[in-house]
């Protein structure tokens, strides 16, 4: 049964980790020490995508059915000088700014952000007691999170439309004796022509004969014939294609509105 959820809610998580500092070869006795030191960032972005039934379990939370996580977009940022962090200097904020519009975050998430990091990066440079020349390191994690709720209603609605969709690609079929003509049979009495098959053949899903006169038998767009019952069990268990020769039935189904997720 195909399940449709509807999204509960988006929310943004910022996480700025030290790496490990890289130290320079140290300089000479006649080279001086330049008090500039460089601050690589490396930007991850992530989202996190949680599915719930409606339902609540025991402790009245909803209960949670699926999780993933897929890493997005990253980028690694020129070096800049870690003291301007904590002069605040002009130029590291619509830096910053421009790095977070280019992992496409929401502009009106920028502010808090880019506070974020300038704080965590004054923290890191105080804490370096690495002494010489330098690079310090550091790692801004900004994830996603994508809520689901699963909706009951837009789900059976789902399935009766795929239902409806599968039944006009499916076609009758009548079972005849070996000893008829087929031909006669398909053009009998000015009818409408149907396949027809013979009662030697079998389902190839339940290995069963068919049975002369029996009507629940359907044929694929592939021709093969199985019998309705057989067919839809195998169906309902996501295999929208043929059991024999794999054809695949497509079904073009209606608009889905933004915001709504199918699985």
């Amino acid at each position: 049964m195909e399940v449709v959820y509807h999204e509960m809610s988006q929310n943004f998580y910022c996480h700025v980790d030290s790496l490990d500092t890289q130290v320079l070869h140290p300089l000479g006795h006649h080279e001086q020490y330049s008090p500039w030191v460089p601050l690589e960032i490396y930007f991850e972005v992530s989202r996190n995508y949680s599915f719930f039934d409606r339902d609540l379990s025991q402790d009245g939370t909803l209960t949670l059915v699926h999780q993933s996580e897929v890493q997005v977009r990253s980028y690694e940022g020129k070096r800049i000088d870690a003291c301007w962090f904590g002069t605040r200097n002009e130029y590291v904020r619509p830096y910053l700014s421009q790095v977070l519009s280019f992992l496409k975050i929401p502009e009106d998430m920028h502010s808090d952000l880019v506070e974020t990091i300038i704080d965590r990066g004054i923290q890191i440079r105080n804490l370096d007691s690495k002494k010489g020349p330098k690079v310090l390191r550091m790692r801004v994690g900004i994830k996603k999170y994508h809520d689901w709720i699963r909706c009951e209603y837009c789900s059976k609605e789902k399935q009766l439309e795929r239902d409806a969709l599968i039944k006009k690609t499916l076609k009758r079929v009548r079972v005849v004796a070996d000893a008829d003509d087929v031909n006669e049979v398909e053009r009998g009495r000015g009818r409408k022509r149907r396949r027809v098959v013979r009662e030697s053949e079998v389902c190839s899903i339940c290995l069963e004969e068919f049975v002369v006169g029996l009507e629940d038998l359907r044929s694929m767009p592939c021709t093969h014939v199985f019998h309705e019952n057989c067919i839809w069990r195998w169906f309902e268990r996501s295999h929208l294609n043929c059991p024999i020769c794999r054809f695949e039935i497509f079904i073009e189904r209606g608009s889905q509105d933004e915001g709504d997720i199918t699985v």
